[in-house]
């Protein structure tokens, strides 16, 4: 059904196309005239920087932001495309051809909240528009919910136009999704055609296969669907609406294997179709089977083809699905290397990857080559925020996102910056900004909600972490802040429904408890949060995988001895899984608070190291045994051995800060504390120590009065007169 629904994608682009023969002529400047001229020959993207220069000297010229939006569209560029057609839909003039592209553009990126929205205001205005009946056919179907009314659109488009295809397969999905499975089959031989029919376009006859396939597989017949998918397969095996079709049935029916071996045959007969290929690829590595992946999408880099760019593309992305960024970034400098034009998106996705691979001095230099004034600045601005020239990196990416307002990655890192200089008003307005534009793009919701938290604001602070569109999938860090949140603040009702969204994933559901339980111990007190996982229904603590818990358990126990359950878990753990480093490092943290002989603390911790040497709840328990005993450079270093280890971590300078202090040395403290808020903005109590450390100074500039502000908005000490 869902590759149905999009039986209407064709007429899409054609709108595209036809909304080009409804131009006036444009402005009578050489900019606009040039950019009609490049768009008439099909050249999209290089018209834009002759739209850029028209648009700077007349802004609010709707015509040019139509244009602008096309070409964005055009280019694969949805979201950015969006702004200027808004734009252009302000005119009366130009409502009904903007809107039908912006509708298009976002139904093909899988908008349909903003597609619907829009093609609803075109009808509004004029009602009997084909297009726009047959599009929002076409999208009520996506949506899966609404077939009565896309039967409606359908149906309508056919009163006024007969012969309009698309919206007689539009009208046969609805049927279909309405389950009037009769009048669906009547529909389909009423459309009857041969394969063989001259007359008649084979990728109608492909698709009208395809079509009887998936509806005798509605009536309930899956083996005779797969026949009928098998038997199209044989007739069209290039179509793309029968291959997408066929593969979604199988999975469908859990045939993986049927769906790979229909991937292999295609590529016997489309050797250069890579997009089976990525799909092949993708399904291999889900696989475990990572090498024949990888081989296959490399001998697609060693065909000759017109783009020879694309295959390094699907390279890159083979490596960003497996987390490996260096060489990402190498397959897409690869890909710019060997195109014959690069596009200003690829040329700007090499840069991002430069960025993601730490290779900064490179990515400056790829970014400051970008054509595209937008993508320059988001690339300069990223780089100068990693060198934290904090106020330098806001400027160039404002800049961005006065070209490109809805871009929701130069929107975080705007907030990013302005929290770093302290500017925490305005970095709760991007990141808000940054969700609604798209909230599976970034952490956002993860980082505000985090904000709200620190400044005790918890029941925003658990709105913010589920603030998603629907189209974001759960975003596992953000719920474990929303289920501390509201712990915290005594919010029982959002407590339960957070949780149960982590059923299903036994991590998540131990997440979630050691969450719950922080939030306790912030309302209630430490005991009460150890009684809560004390008291826990079958909870194992020698599990494991619940580690975590039993770790919070005894942070919160603190010194007191005797207790059973701690005892009999690490005994039981320790005998179970002598070779987990977790349990040797649980076991010195319980020795060194109940007070047990500091050697035996270090040996658990050493140990622990021993299995991992990157534990890093292990190096900072032996970090403190060496602080203990004054050696304070053993512990430095054992400290900077935690920061590596964990590189998103502030604990290390925390500990760093503690120990600084406690040696007299407070220009290393003030350094560590530095450190420390970059990584946690919202640490007031840091912000507060830093602040009297630079008063000492007599510093009273611009930077110590921030921290001072940022300490009363995060630090409840410094809150209180």
């Amino acid at each position: 059904m869902t590759q149905l629904s999009r039986f209407g994608t064709s007429v899409l682009l054609l709108l595209l196309i036809l909304s080009f023969s409804l131009l006036s002529g444009c402005s009578g400047s050489s900019d606009a005239d040039q950019a009609a001229a490049l768009q008439k020959a099909g050249q999209f993207e290089q018209s834009l920087e002759p739209l850029r220069r028209a648009l700077e000297k007349d802004p609010d010229n709707r015509e040019l932001h139509y244009r602008k939006g096309v070409a964005l569209a055009q280019m694969g560029r949805p979201t950015e495309a969006v702004w200027s057609l808004r734009k252009a839909m302000e005119d009366p003039e130009w409502l009904s051809r903007a809107g039908l592209v912006l509708a298009s553009a976002a139904f093909r990126a899988q908008n349909n909240e903003i597609a619907l929205e829009t093609v609803d205001r075109v009808l509004a205005e004029d009602p009997e528009n084909v297009d726009g009946l047959v599009i929002r056919a076409n999208i009520r179907l996506a949506l899966r919910s609404q077939f009565e009314e896309a039967l409606e659109d359908a149906e309508r488009a056919l009163e006024i136009d007969p012969d309009r295809r698309e919206a007689s397969m539009a009208r046969v999905v609805a049927l279909l999704g309405l389950e009037r499975a009769e009048e669906a089959g009547e529909a389909l031989i009423a459309m009857e055609i041969s394969a063989d029919d001259e007359s008649v376009n084979p990728k109608v006859a492909a698709r009208l296969c395809a079509a009887r396939s998936v509806f005798v597989n509605e009536k309930g017949d899956p083996e005779a669907a797969a026949e009928s998918f098998h038997d199209c397969l044989e007739k069209f095996p290039t179509d793309s609406q029968v291959i997408n079709n066929a593969l979604e049935f199988f999975d469908d029916s859990g045939d993986g294997a049927q769906s790979i071996e229909i991937l292999r045959q295609v590529l016997e007969e489309q050797p250069l179709a890579l997009s089976y290929r990525s799909q092949l690829a993708g399904r291999l590595r889900a696989l475990g089977q990572v090498s024949e992946a990888e081989e296959l999408l490399q001998a697609a880099t060693e065909q000759d083809t017109a783009t020879p760019e694309a295959a390094w593309v699907e390279l890159a992305r083979h490596h960003a699905a497996l987390g490996d960024i260096p060489a990402m970034a190498i397959a897409y400098q690869r890909a710019v290397d060997v195109a014959k034009d690069p596009t200003a998106d690829l040329r700007f996705a090499a840069a991002d990857a430069l960025l993601g691979a730490q290779r900064f001095d490179e990515a400056l230099a790829a970014g400051q080559a970008l054509d595209l004034p937008v993508h320059r600045d988001l690339i300069v601005g990223r780089v100068l925020y990693e060198r934290r020239e904090m106020k330098e990196a806001l400027e160039r990416i404002e800049a961005a996102i006065r070209l490109w307002p809805e871009n929701p990655g130069a929107r975080y890192y705007a907030a990013l910056a302005a929290e770093r200089l302290g500017d925490f008003d305005r970095a709760i307005e991007d990141y808000r900004y940054s969700i609604r534009s798209d909230a599976a793009v970034t952490d956002a919701r993860y980082r505000l909600a985090m904000l709200y938290e620190a400044e005790g604001r918890y029941d925003r602070a658990v709105t913010a972490a589920s603030s998603a569109t629907g189209r974001a999938p759960i975003d596992a860090e953000a719920t474990m802040i929303a289920v501390r949140a509201a712990a915290s603040g005594g919010l029982q009702d959002r407590i339960k429904p957070l949780l149960k969204s982590l059923r299903g994933v036994d991590t998540l559901q131990a997440r979630g408890l050691i969450a719950l339980a922080e939030g306790t111990q912030v309302r209630m007190g430490p005991d009460e949060a150890a009684a809560l996982l004390a008291d826990a229904e079958n909870l194992n603590f020698s599990h494991a995988g619940n580690t975590g818990l039993l770790r919070a358990l005894v942070v919160y126990r603190g010194s007191k001895e005797g207790d059973g359950t701690i005892s009999s878990a690490l005994q039981a753990g320790l005998k179970r899984h002598p070779d987990v480093a977790d349990f040797h490092e649980i076991q010195g943290l319980w020795l060194e608070q109940t007070g047990a002989p500091a050697a035996e603390a270090r040996a658990a911790f050493e140990r622990a190291v021993e299995i991992n040497p990157d534990h890093e709840h292990a190096l900072l328990g032996l970090a403190r045994l060496e602080a203990a005993q004054g050696r304070v450079e053993e512990a430095d270093l054992l400290l900077a051995r935690a920061a590596e280890a964990s590189p998103e971590s502030d604990a290390p300078w925390r500990a760093a800060a503690e120990l600084w202090t406690q040696a007299g040395q407070p220009e290393k403290t003030e350094q560590a504390l530095e450190e420390l808020l970059h990584r946690n903005p919202y640490d007031g109590r840091a912000a507060a120590t830093l602040a009297s450390l630079r008063r000492n100074r007599s510093l009273a500039d611009a930077r110590t009065l921030e921290l001072e502000a940022r300490a009363a908005r995060f630090d409840p000490e410094a809150k209180r007169p």
